[in-house]
């Protein structure tokens, strides 16, 4: 099964219904120096747990996010500092991450809600936050950092990030997002 009919089945399965606008992979402007190519993690990052860090950004009006491409052409670059967000673990049970610039999951949707709907919902599941951030267990996506762009019916946008929590904490995923 392909990967956005996953999603599209997984979007069926929520309560709200989004369509994809658009899907690519995000490479880093510039190559990886090959001495960097290899990335081992620490020992520390080897015992953190199989769990994604989740971030989420919400902006009243969708103009303060801008223009997509700059977005992305921010992204490619930023990539190529955080070099091991765009690599593939070499099996999911091995420490090392290959650092080949094959890059991050850049997915954009549309959402027909609004986003009142999602800040004011007392009983929030996580079924309708999957809506809005990337979220996948290690080993079922080959992508390691995943952005996802969200455009509501209302002119909002929100902007969810994702990565392992083997390859960063809190303070990594805001310097990532701050770059």
């Amino acid at each position: 099964m392909t990967m956005i009919t996953t999603r599209l089945l997984r979007c069926l399965r929520s309560r709200q219904l989004h369509t994809i606008v658009s899907q690519e992979t995000i490479k880093p402007s510039s190559p990886t120096p090959p001495h960097l190519r290899t990335h081992h993690l620490s020992l520390p990052d080897q015992m953190a747990p199989n769990s994604m860090i989740r971030l989420l950004f919400f902006y009243k009006n969708d103009t303060v996010v801008g223009d997509v491409n700059i977005l992305k052409k921010s992204l490619s670059q930023t990539l190529s500092s955080y070099y091991p967000f765009a690599g593939r673990f070499l099996a999911p049970s091995m420490p090392i991450i290959d650092c080949s610039d094959q890059g991050v999951e850049f997915l954009e949707v549309s959402n027909d809600s609004r986003l009142s709907d999602f800040i004011f919902k007392r009983d929030l599941d996580e079924s309708i936050l999957d809506q809005l951030i990337p979220n996948y267990a290690i080993g079922e996506n080959p992508n390691l950092a995943e952005v996802r762009l969200n455009h509501f019916k209302c002119g909002a946008a929100a902007l969810g990030l994702s990565i392992p929590h083997k390859l960063g904490d809190g303070f990594t995923m805001a310097n990532f997002f701050n770059h």
